[in-house]
């Protein structure tokens, strides 16, 4: 069998990316050019061939910018007044632009005159196209009119009439060169066939629901048309009469512009609101939203997907750019060559090419005779070199290897890749051993770089271990091994310091998390102190000691006024669970001397801790939740002076899972409260791919009952709208300890989101039996549980 090389260890575990593909491709768009001009930009378009050059137009100019250099190459001013719309032929020869004197004109860009020029709209022209098919130029106006022109005889062909108001777009159908589709502010998107008379021209209408329509686009297929207007963008079906497939709003205000990109896979729109949305024409969501400067007119990407050129309404050109890979230019010049390799033309011209290549056998190079030269050649596959350490490796040379593999300019994953293939072959105390201080100082200085590394940590701790095993003999000899057994040691003392620290890091991150972080209440950062006198502490321990054993899954606490206080085995747990430490307790009273196992009091005292109302609420709403536990909550009684120093203590609150009403005013005095005190249940399933959400919800003081199911989407938005309109105080969820279940731990973190207390039951006592009978138990006489 042939030796491998070894593959050199993962380094860095790779997190998840949290942006999508779509979101990584579109901010390497980089490089961004902004270019002022006195007058806004309502016009921007990219030359289909190559070097794509891209016209702006403003004010009474179309200028011709360099998408290299980002600079004006030719700048065509022969208007009388506004200039709209500069478009370029798909050849890049001519540009035809409108104006708002209604004149449609034609220029050579090379030399910038004026070829042909057409007057018979009566308003200013905003749109003016050439033909993908004919020697034609469609134009539309704030007359109402939509006109097709004869380029070569600058005569009218046809004149569309069947809007009532400016029209500001108009296109050519992508597969065939009869139809024309036009968009107006009368809120309407119309096909036209020229071929009818123009009364009966008007084949299909869609409406756009009363905004004016500012854009259209048409999908390459044909089959499919894309207008804006207002905030929402919407997708026409015309196979079936013009069906509006979608609707959609996610601009907060007018959309001005749209275009497709390069691959004609996603679609951009601008809008007043200064944002640029990316839409992917699959599932047609939002993928990538860009943020401009101003509000934005006009927008255009590069056939070939490297600029994206934005104009706005206080004459700033935005153009960004990327730089595409190698290997995207290569794949992109591939692919056009052939689409041209399999034209007519090339058929018709190719000429019998032969090339020359050579095989090289035993030292001699024998010519061939070979098809055209730019056929593709299957090269001979070449056997990859095995690095210095793979070749002592195979060799079984281990400590040549090992010596090799900390040399200078060898990565560290490959080095304890090679180091775990040595344990693995149980080589590693061979590699190791029979060193002096010359051949055993490189390895030394090698761990002593990497045993902190968190990577290679305990690999490097193993073969630290066989050193000292082998060479603690040799401690005291040369000066050289007991330098780098110093630096070595140095280096794992400055490590465990710094452990240290992080521990005393945590430690206080700890103590600043147990605070609320909800509420308007400020927070002291001294605990607060017991204000009883000698006797007041004598007869409050009596009282304790009196009162009920605490059963388990119990905590009492006492209501001292602003704070709260904990005795017993309660203070003990309020300290480990609140302040992490028991060095907070108090002992009150005099010391034990009771015999009774269950006594409260301790050698010391009655163990004792006060905790501010703040910490009470976390550590109420703990242990309700996670800990299924019972809380008493117990007052002065009545007519009492005081609650700090008086013994006399009455229960007056009770809570358990479940069952939280009379700790409302309590746990939820931070919120701004509704009227209605609201219990829910939640359970999610997955069926067939389909999300379904089951709901149950009782209101106390309503006296009403709910129950729903219904299909929920990833985020669980409708459940958080839910949540929130109900103003759901307690949500019951299953018990998942492990957190296997993705979905209901995704569910359990938007109901902690909600500020809602969540209290976890078995996934049996979730299962729909005895319903009729609960419910009957609820209802009154006049309803019944078969009904409901």
């Amino acid at each position: 069998m042939d030796f491998l090389p070894l593959p050199s260890l993962p380094t860095q575990p790779r997190q998840a990316s949290t942006t999508s593909p779509h979101s990584r491709y579109f901010h390497s768009f980089r490089h961004p050019l902004f270019i002022k001009h006195p007058s806004p930009i309502t016009h921007i378009h990219f030359c289909p061939t190559k070097p794509h050059r891209y016209a702006v137009t403003s004010s009474s100019r179309v200028l011709v910018y360099a998408p290299k250099t980002g600079k004006v190459v030719k700048t065509i001013s022969r208007f009388k007044d506004t200039a709209r719309s500069g478009e370029f032929r798909k050849d890049g020869k001519l540009v035809v632009a409108g104006g708002e004197d209604g004149l449609v004109q034609v220029f050579d860009v090379g030399s910038r005159a004026v070829l042909r020029s057409m007057k018979e709209h009566n308003q200013p022209v905003h749109v003016a196209h050439f033909s993908p098919f004919e020697p034609q130029i469609l134009s539309a106006s704030d007359d109402n009119t939509v006109k097709l022109w004869d380029l070569s005889t600058q005569t009218c062909l046809n004149t569309l009439v069947s809007h009532t108001d400016y029209v500001r777009s108009a296109i050519f159908h992508a597969t065939s060169p009869h139809l024309i589709l036009s968009a107006s502010y009368d809120s309407t998107i119309r096909v036209h066939d020229v071929r009818l008379p123009a009364e009966s021209a008007n084949t299909i209408t869609m409406r756009h629901g009363g905004a004016p329509v500012e854009d259209i686009l048409a999908f390459p297929s044909g089959g499919v048309v894309v207008s804006v207007g207002g905030p929402i963008l919407r997708v026409w079906d015309l196979a079936t009469a013009g069906r509006c497939l979608r609707a959609l709003s996610n601009h907060q205000k007018t959309v001005t512009c749209a275009t497709f990109d390069g691959a004609k896979g996603r679609i951009l729109t601008g809008g007043l609101d200064m944002m640029v949305k990316v839409y992917d024409v699959e599932d047609w969501n939002v993928v990538h939203t860009m943020r401009y400067p101003a509000p934005i007119l006009s927008l255009a990407v590069s056939p070939d997907d490297t600029h994206i050129a934005a104009g706005m309404t206080d004459g700033t050109l935005s153009v960004r750019r990327r730089d595409p890979k190698a290997s995207e230019a290569a794949a992109q010049d591939a692919k056009q060559s052939a689409i041209a390799g399999g034209s007519y033309e090339y058929f018709a011209e190719m000429e019998t090419v032969f090339g020359t290549g050579h095989v090289k056998a035993k030292g001699k190079d024998l010519p061939l005779v070979v098809g055209p030269a730019d056929e593709f050649r299957v090269e001979t596959r070449r056997t990859a070199r095995l690095k210095e350490f793979d070749r002592f490796l195979k060799a079984f040379k281990y400590s040549a290897a090992l010596d090799a593999g900390v040399k200078k300019g060898v990565r560290p994953a490959a080095t304890f890749a090679l180091i775990q293939e040595l344990i693995v072959r149980d080589a590693l105390r061979i590699a190791l051993t029979g060193r002096d201080d010359v051949t055993l100082e490189p390895i030394l200085s090698f761990l002593a770089r990497h045993i902190a590394d968190a990577r290679f940590g305990e690999m490097a701790s193993e073969v630290a271990g066989v050193i000292i095993d082998i060479y603690t003999p040799m401690l005291g000899q040369t000066s050289l091994i007991d330098e780098m057994m110093g630096k070595l040691q140095n280096r794992i003392g400055r490590e465990l310091g710094f452990q240290r620290e992080l521990m005393k890091l945590q430690g206080a991150l700890d103590m600043t998390l147990a605070q609320p972080m909800y509420g308007n209440e400020s927070v002291s950062a001294a605990k607060p102190q017991f204000e009883m006198d000698k006797e007041a502490e004598d007869r409050f321990c009596r009282f304790v000691e009196r009162m009920p054993p605490r059963a388990d899954g119990m905590v009492r606490l006492f209501d001292r006024g602003d704070y709260y206080s904990a005795h017993g085995a309660d203070a003990i747990l309020v300290a480990h669970q609140v302040y992490k430490t028991t060095n907070v307790l108090k002992y009150l009273g005099p010391a034990s001397v009771s015999s009774n196992p269950s006594s409260s009091m301790s050698a010391r005292g009655l163990p004792s801790v006060t905790i501010s109302m703040n910490l009470t609420k976390i550590f109420l709403r703990e242990c309700l939740t996670a800990k299924q536990m019972r809380v008493e909550i117990y007052e002065p009684e009545e007519g009492a002076a005081g609650r700090k120093n008086h013994t006399r203590w009455t229960l007056t609150k009770t809570a358990s899972p479940g069952n939280i009403s009379q700790l409302e005013d309590l746990l939820f005095s931070h919120e701004d409260l509704v009227a209605n005190a609201v219990s829910m249940s939640l359970r999610v399933h997955i069926k067939e791919g389909q999300r379904t959400v089951g709901c149950a919800f009782v209101d106390v003081q309503e006296k009403l009952v709910g129950v729903a199911e219904y299909v929920e989407d990833e985020n669980f938005g409708n459940t958080e709208s839910l949540l929130i309109q109900l103003g759901v105080k307690e949500c019951l969820l299953q018990a998942d300890d492990k957190r296997a279940d993705h979905e209901l731990t995704k569910l359990r973190t938007l109901v902690e989101r909600c500020g809602v207390i969540i209290t976890e039951r078995k996934s049996a006592d979730f299962i729909p039996r005895n319903v009729e009978q609960d419910l009957n138990r609820l209802l009154d006489e006049s309803h019944s549980g078969i009904a409901l």
